[in-house]
C-alpha cells in the first residue's frame, strides 16, 4: 500500500492501460502489513511489469523500462527531492543522459490542490485514476494472500 503503489501506477501509466492479471508473493508482519512483495502485472499484447518493494530492505527508488529498441533507467525515481533527476537512455542513437531540474514536489502538489479548490485549475488526475490503481493493488494482495495464485484485475 505504501511503496508498491508507485510501481503499480508507473506500470499502468507507461502502458496507458490496466493489467489483465497480476501475481504477487509477499512476506507479512505479525500485524498483517506487507513488508516485502515481488509482483508481476500482465497487460494485453504480451506486455509485462515486474517489481519488488519492501519496507524492511535498504531503500531503493529506481526503475528500468526495457523495450525492443532501447532502455531507460531512472536511478532516483520516486522522490528525487530538490536535486536534479537524471534519466539514462540507451537506444539506436547511443547512450545519453537527460536531466530534469529538481523541484519541491510537495509544494507543487499543495499549490495545484489549492488552485483546484479555488476553481482555477482542474485536477491533473481524476478520482478514477486512484480507483484503478487500488483495483490493481487489491488483485495483487489477493494473489499474495493465496500463495501467489494469479488473479484477474476486475472492476469492483
Amino acid at each position: 500500500m505504501d511503496v508498491g503503489c508507485y510501481c503499480v501506477n508507473l506500470g499502468r501509466t507507461l502502458f496507458g492501460a490496466e493489467p489483465d492479471e497480476v501475481q504477487a508473493f509477499a512476506t507479512w508482519s505479525a500485524g498483517g502489513v506487507d513488508e516485502q512483495i515481488v509482483a508481476s502485472m500482465c497487460f494485453a499484447e504480451n506486455r509485462y511489469v515486474q517489481f519488488d518493494c519492501a519496507l524492511t530492505l535498504a531503500r531503493r527508488e529506481t526503475y528500468q523500462v526495457v523495450g525492443t529498441d532501447g532502455a531507460i533507467d531512472v536511478p532516483v525515481a520516486f522522490l528525487p527531492g530538490m536535486s536534479n533527476a537524471q534519466i539514462h537512455i540507451r537506444d539506436a542513437q547511443g547512450a545519453r543522459v537527460e536531466t530534469i531540474a529538481g523541484v519541491d514536489e510537495y509544494q507543487l502538489m499543495v499549490e495545484h490542490f489549492a488552485d483546484c479548490v479555488r476553481g482555477r485549475a482542474t485536477p491533473r488526475y481524476p478520482a478514477a485514476e486512484a480507483t484503478a490503481n487500488m483495483r490493481t493493488i487489491a488483485a495483487l494482495y489477493r494473489s499474495a494472500r493465496n500463495d501467489g495464485r494469479p488473479e484477474p484485475v476486475v472492476d469492483a
